[in-house]
């Protein structure tokens, strides 16, 4: 991808990962399409399939509830050439409340769009090193 030029669609999701860095929800939830297909990875705590805007805020309210300082950060992004499904590599971090324990983990988020509103995210994540953390 050129260094200059960013779809619009990539615009979305670097606004929705600079705003998931501060605690930010709202870039995200008002680019989600009503009918957002949100998939989270086997074996991860919050793992399964989601549909709906109003299922992928209960999993941000776990999130906050049940981590301290957790956060998903983007390290690399890519985009197909049609510019309908971006790819970014990163990884999650934070403390898990009940056991104190810190973790951090690789994923890779896909994200596909249809009219500029993401209809379908899925998740990769190797969930033994979140699921480890929050057995004492």
């Amino acid at each position: 991808m050129n260094q200059l030029y960013k779809s619009n669609n990539m615009q979305i999701i670097l606004k929705i990962y600079d705003g998931l860095s501060s605690s930010n929800m709202n870039p995200l939830l008002k680019n989600l399409d009503d009918n957002i297909q949100w998939i989270e990875t086997t074996g991860f705590p919050y793992g399964g399939n989601y549909n709906g805007i109003e299922s992928v805020k209960l999993i941000f309210s776990r999130l906050e509830s049940e981590w301290d300082n957790y956060k998903s950060t983007a390290q690399n992004y890519y985009e197909t050439t049609d510019e309908q499904i971006i790819i970014v590599e990163g990884f999650y971090s934070g403390v898990y409340k009940k056991t104190k324990n810190p973790f951090q983990a690789n994923f890779v988020h896909i994200w596909k769009f249809e009219d500029r509103k993401i209809i379908e995210f899925k998740q990769c994540v190797d969930s033994y090193l979140v699921r480890k953390v929050m057995n004492p």
